[in-house]
């Protein structure tokens, strides 16, 4: 039996189980104004750990002068050429492109953020010599994106405006690169660095990287004198054969000081020039620029006294190298002395837009034709094996031989530029066209570097289309070309048709059946198609007619694996 003090806490808790039902409209009413009030004390609670002097972005606002300061990684180490022409303009009309302005956690002071740091230069002058209007700037604030960004701002601005060079562009990527694997804590590949590189709008392709690392690690003395085609097509492949073979003769570090030392002194005396001129009025001043021939003319000297051979002896085994990268030693230093060269055109190679190629450059000149699988397209002559004499039956000069297999080269090496082909292209002096290509591990990839496209879809349409005019899936002339174990040409040819075929299939997306390669109109034409590859292939075929009506083939076409009935 419950007790009345029972029966009071039952009552109560019912009534209490009722809700709002038991309250009138004036208890809702004060109810709800409590609720709301304290919404809005917990709101403003939640924002008790925001910093209250955090930037907010885009805002815009004044800052002091001296609040602002230079951009510590600015990819530019001269001052813009056109400095006193943009200071006249800011003296008359102020700042009329405001800066922006960005700075990490913590830091008092800004600094530019995508350029600007020419306007400040020349906004703080101003004020030194008693302008007060740039005493405070106007500036538009960026939140803080990470060093790595800010650097890649910086460069895309620079290359907007088409007026930086190519050792200030070498500087930043390195600078990027840098700071982007200390934000990501680990290293990056040079083909992921250039996918984050044009996730901001440097469409630098691996070719370009890869020079503007060699340049970064090897060429810093010369650095602001260097020019892209100069460095692409003479100077990296000259040195990286040099410390190749350097290595292979466990000479590095002595050959690494003597290149070093050669560069400091063509460094001091560029650098001299500048200051000797920079007091000089500007009808008297002498250029200053490389002088790439004497500059290599010197480094082969050296490089020669420190591995302790003669000039003709350190070309001798660098050539040997390149044809062989495989060498050893005891082979290497068995390499004969090089045969005089025949006279080479005048005729520059076609330099491709820095934009499509980037630019990666040879890594090691070429022997006979492109010697076997070198990693560029060199300067070296070209050579058959019909074409080295004069043909006396035909009527053909060797000069007239000579000027189409230049002809050919030329094409070769702007084709490398734009797409690179080394790993398969192979020197053989057997065929009629003086190559053979390769069947590749990949198409994508490119020693350990993932390609981007269109590259490698590029890369399958010249594989497909050198094959062809190579001649190498005739039977006879397969037959000239030498046995390499190592080779995948060699193994597929030694499993017969259906290995053959399986692995064109596989490799280069290409189609193989009874000995015969097979092409579409379709890609014949993508490839004619694009803007830069296109026209140098069509100069590569006019270059391969005026071979062949030089050196006509003398075999009649069989397929491979072909067997008389």
């Amino acid at each position: 039996m419950r007790t009345p003090e029972t029966l009071t806490a039952a009552a109560r808790a019912a009534a209490l189980n009722l809700g709002d039902q038991t309250l009138s409209k004036d208890d809702k009413a004060k109810n709800a104004a409590r609720d709301a009030l304290l919404d809005g004390l917990n709101a403003r609670n939640a924002t008790k750990d925001l910093d209250a002097h955090a930037d907010v972005d885009d805002s815009i606002m004044w800052l002091d002068l001296k609040d602002i300061e230079p951009y510590k990684y600015n990819p530019r180490s001269k001052p813009n050429p056109r400095y006193n022409e943009i200071k006249a303009s800011i003296r008359a009309d102020g700042i009329t492109n405001m800066i922006s302005v960005t700075r990490p956690p913590g830091v008092k002071t800004y600094s530019p953020y995508g350029g600007g740091n020419t306007r400040l230069q020349i906004a703080k002058e101003l004020f030194a010599e008693g302008d007060m209007r740039f005493s405070r700037l106007m500036v538009k604030v960026k939140t803080w994106p990470g060093e790595a960004a800010v650097i890649s701002a910086h460069l895309s601005e620079n290359e907007n405006r088409g007026d930086i060079s190519f050792w200030e562009k070498a500087k930043g990527v390195a600078a990027f690169k840098r700071e982007y694997e200390a934000e990501h804590g680990k290293p990056v590949s040079v083909g992921e660095l250039a996918k984050e590189l044009k996730k901001r709008g440097l469409s630098y392709g691996i070719k370009m990287i890869q020079n503007f690392e060699f340049a970064v690690e090897h060429l810093e003395p010369i650095g602001p004198w260097l020019k892209t085609d100069e460095l692409n097509m003479v100077i990296r492949p000259s040195l990286a054969a040099y410390l190749e073979l350097s290595n292979k003769l466990d000479k590095g570090d002595a050959v690494r000081k003597a290149i070093q030392d050669q560069l400091r002194i063509y460094g001091e005396d560029l650098e001299a020039t500048e200051l000797v001129n920079a007091d000089l009025d500007p009808a008297e001043r002498q250029p200053v620029a490389l002088d790439v021939d004497d500059l290599l003319a010197n480094l082969q000297s050296e490089v020669a006294r420190a591995l302790g051979f003669d000039q003709d002896r350190l070309t001798a085994l660098a050539e040997a190298l390149a044809q062989n990268p495989r060498l050893s030693m005891q082979d290497l230093l068995q390499a004969r002395k090089p045969s005089p060269p025949s006279p080479k055109s005048s005729v520059p190679a076609p330099q491709p837009p820095a934009s499509e190629n980037g630019g990666m450059g040879p890594q090691r000149q070429l022997g006979p034709m492109l010697a076997p699988v070198p990693k560029s397209a060199g300067t070296q002559n070209l050579q058959t094996a019909s074409a080295s004499t004069s043909d006396e039956s035909s009527g053909v000069s060797a000069s007239a031989i000579d000027k189409a297999m230049e002809r050919v080269h030329v094409a070769i090496t702007a084709l490398n530029e734009l797409v690179p082909i080394h790993d398969f292209l192979v020197g053989c002096a057997e065929l009629p066209l003086g190559y053979y290509v390769e069947i590749p591990q990949a198409l994508d990839r490119l020693e350990g570097e993932e390609l981007i496209e269109p590259i490698p879809a590029l890369r399958q349409h010249l594989w497909v289309f050198l094959a062809m005019e190579s001649g190498q899936f005739c039977a006879a002339l397969a037959a000239r070309i030498p046995v390499d174990p190592e080779s995948n040409w060699t193994h597929a040819m030694k499993g017969g048709d259906a290995v053959m075929a399986a692995m064109c299939a596989d490799r280069v997306r290409a189609q193989v059946s009874d000995g015969r390669l097979w092409t579409s109109s379709q890609e014949h034409l993508e490839l004619l198609a694009h803007e830069q590859v296109g026209p140098i292939v069509n100069d590569l075929i006019a270059a391969f007619a005026a071979l062949r009506a030089c050196n006509p083939i003398q075999v009649d076409y069989r397929p491979l694996f072909y067997v008389e009935p």
